[in-house]
C-alpha cells in the first residue's frame, strides 16, 4: 500500500511539472503554487533540521497528498481523460467512497458504544460537504441535484458534526440563491418544489438525530448559551503563545512545521493561528493572498454558471473551515477533484497573460 501511495505522489509531482510548463493556468494555480512551496520548504526544513520534529514526515505527506492531486485532475481533464458525461458516474464514486468511510467509522465507534454506553460524532461527515459542489455539475439533471444536496445533508446531520452541518446548510442556501437566479416562474415553482421536498426530508433527519443523540442534543443547547466546544480557550493559547512569547524571527517567519505541537498537545485547529505560529505573520500573508486569487477566480466570467458554482461552494466550504477546523490539510478526494475538473474547464484568454 505504501508503495502505492508513493507511486501516485510521484506520478502527481510529474503532473505538478508538467502542468506548469505546457499550459496557460488560471491565476488560482499562481496562489496554489506559492502557497505549496511555502509549505514544502518549511516541510524541508523540519525533515532535515538537527531537531527533526517526529511529524515532520507526516506534515509533508499531509501537503502533497491534499494539494498535488488538483494538478493531476487538471492535466487529466484537459487531456480529454476525462469528459463532462463522466462526471454523474465519478460524483457516484465519491459518493459510495463516502458511505463506506462513515459506515465505517460509525461501525467502530458503535462497538465503543456498546462496551461503554458512549455517544460520539462522525468525522466522516466532512466527505459529503463537498458532494455539494459537485451537485453544481449534474447540470442535466435537477432531481439529482437536489437529491444529493438532501443525503449529504442527512449525513452531516448524523454526523453531529457542527462544522459539517453549518458549513452545508450555507452551502445549501448559496446553491439555492443561483439556482433560482433567472429562471422563468414556471421553472421557480419547479425548483421550489424540489426545495420543500428536501427541506421536509432533512427536518425528519434533524428530528431522528435530536431524539437519538446525546451529543447532539448537548452540541445544539451549548450553541444556543452562545458556547463553543473549547477551542476558544486553544486558540487563546496560541495566540497569546505567538504574540508575547516568541522571537522577532519566529514571529514574523514562524517557528517551522508542526510548531503548534510544541505549544500544545494538538493543533490550533484554525489555519490562520496554526500558519501564524509555524510560518509566521509571512505565512499569514501568503495565505491571506491565496484566498483573495481564489475569491477572484471564483468571480471569473470565463467559467460556465454551473462550473463558477462549484468553484464558489468550494471556496466557501474550505475558507470557513480555515476558522475552525485544518483546511489546507484536510482537503477531502471529491473536492481535490472538483477543483482540478473546473479550473480546467476556463476559457483563458492568452492576450491577459
Amino acid at each position: 500500500m505504501k508503495i502505492i501511495c508513493l507511486f501516485l505522489l510521484l506520478h502527481s509531482f510529474y503532473h505538478l511539472i508538467i502542468v506548469n510548463l505546457n499550459y496557460k493556468l488560471p491565476r488560482f494555480f499562481l496562489g496554489l503554487n506559492i502557497l505549496l512551496v511555502l509549505f514544502s520548504f518549511y516541510g524541508l526544513l523540519a525533515l532535515f533540521h538537527v531537531t527533526t520534529h517526529p511529524l515532520a514526515g507526516e506534515y509533508l505527506k499531509t501537503i502533497f497528498i491534499c494539494l498535488l492531486p488538483i494538478y493531476s485532475f487538471f492535466f487529466f481533464t484537459k487531456e480529454k481523460y476525462i469528459y463532462p458525461k463522466d462526471i454523474p458516474i465519478i460524483i457516484f464514486v465519491f459518493f459510495l467512497f463516502s458511505c463506506v468511510s462513515f459506515y465505517g467509522k460509525m461501525h467502530a465507534m458503535f462497538l465503543l458504544t456498546t462496551r461503554d454506553g458512549i455517544d460520539f460524532t462522525n468525522n466522516s461527515g466532512y466527505l459529503f460537504v463537498p458532494l455539494i459542489a459537485g451537485a453544481a455539475l449534474l447540470r442535466k439533471s435537477k432531481m439529482l441535484q437536489y437529491v444529493l444536496l438532501s443525503v449529504s445533508l442527512s449525513f452531516c446531520l448524523f454526523s453531529s458534526k457542527r462544522g459539517a452541518i453549518i458549513i452545508c446548510v450555507i452551502c445549501i442556501f448559496w446553491f439555492v440563491f443561483k439556482d433560482l437566479q433567472g429562471k422563468n416562474i414556471k421553472q421557480k415553482i419547479s425548483v421550489m418544489s424540489l426545495i420543500l421536498i428536501m427541506s421536509a426530508f432533512g427536518y425528519a433527519c434533524f428530528e431522528k438525530r435530536l431524539a437519538e443523540s446525546y451529543v447532539f442534543q448537548r452540541k445544539l443547547q451549548e450553541m444556543a448559551d452562545g458556547r463553543g466546544s473549547g477551542r476558544e480557550n486553544l486558540y487563546a493559547d496560541f495566540f497569546d503563545f505567538q504574540w508575547n512569547s516568541t522571537t522577532p524571527f519566529q514571529f514574523i517567519l514562524g517557528s517551522g512545521a508542526n510548531a503548534t505541537l510544541d505549544v500544545s498537545v494538538n493543533y490550533a485547529h484554525n489555519d490562520w493561528l496554526e500558519i501564524f505560529i509555524n510560518q509566521g505573520i509571512l505565512g499569514v500573508l501568503i495565505y491571506a493572498l491565496y484566498w483573495l486569487i481564489f475569491a477572484n477566480e471564483c468571480m471569473s466570467k470565463d467559467y460556465t454558471p454551473q462550473v463558477r458554482l462549484a468553484l464558489q461552494l468550494l471556496f466557501i466550504i474550505y475558507f470557513m473551515k480555515t476558522l475552525f477546523s485544518m483546511s489546507y490539510a484536510s482537503i477531502a478526494l471529491p473536492a481535490r477533484f472538483i477543483f482540478g475538473y473546473c479550473l480546467a474547464q476556463k476559457k483563458i484568454n492568452i492576450q491577459n497573460y
